[in-house]
């Protein structure tokens, strides 16, 4: 007389079913259906039970076979790898952002011209980290799936903003050349139409404005990333 072995095989990271996978046991061996589901008919005993699926670790455990009765045994599999595809851009002007650096798991890679990256990574949950010069470090949690493209974009905030204005005399309203404007130990003098540009750190300050012959001007102002 015989026993059985049944059960449900799923993946690790998506919880569904595996269809076409292999359990063996005993010296027999039958694969799952489109629902995860298998059964085996073993010998009674004690036997190892094993789990196998193309792309994914195995799964093994132990089964204890009693003639006419049916061990439940369900399996988990993890997939290898997964890949993940994104994109970076500004969230101020939507250009894609090349030569950011990306660190997720074990991978570190820099986009590509385009403000594109490819990984293959573990199946599962991980931190990913965007990194570039004049943005606001970007981290997030990202599922990777295995056996799967995971497709997304990420949107990077600058770290600097821009102040610019035009000096005047308060009495006859005349455009001041020459002016200068100071922010954050950076410091622009007006042209010929009194206009000055500057580009800062984001956050409220202090600006001050001087010339010859003038009384000082100074207020606060905020600067707001990405915006003038």
């Amino acid at each position: 007389a015989t026993g059985k072995v049944e059960g449900r095989l799923t993946r690790t990271d998506t919880n569904g079913a595996l269809d076409g996978a292999t359990v063996s046991a005993a010296g027999q061996t039958t694969t799952t259906n489109s629902s995860g589901l298998y059964s085996l008919e073993v010998i009674p005993g004690t036997h190892v039970a094993v789990a196998t699926k193309s792309g994914f670790d195995s799964d093994a455990d132990i089964a204890t076979v009693i003639a006419g009765k049916t061990a439940g045994l369900n399996f988990t599999l993890t997939p290898k790898t997964g890949t993940l595809f994104g994109i970076v851009y500004d969230n101020v002007t939507n250009a894609t952002i090349a030569n950011a650096t990306v660190y997720i798991a074990n991978s570190l890679v820099t986009t590509t011209s385009q403000g594109n990256f490819t990984v293959n990574e573990s199946s599962g949950t991980h931190v990913i980290w965007i990194l570039k010069e004049g943005y606001v470090a970007y981290t997030e949690n990202i599922t990777i799936i295995g056996l799967q493209t995971t497709n997304k974009t990420f949107r990077l905030r600058p770290t600097n903003g821009t102040m610019q204005g035009t000096v005047t005399d308060k009495d006859t309203g005349a455009a001041l050349s020459g002016a200068v404007i100071s922010i954050n130990g950076i410091s622009a003098s007006t042209n010929g139409s009194g206009f000055y540009n500057l580009t800062t750190f984001t956050g409220l300050h202090v600006f001050v404005a001087v010339k010859a012959n003038y009384h000082s001007f100074a207020d606060n102002v905020s600067i707001e990333p990405g915006q003038t």
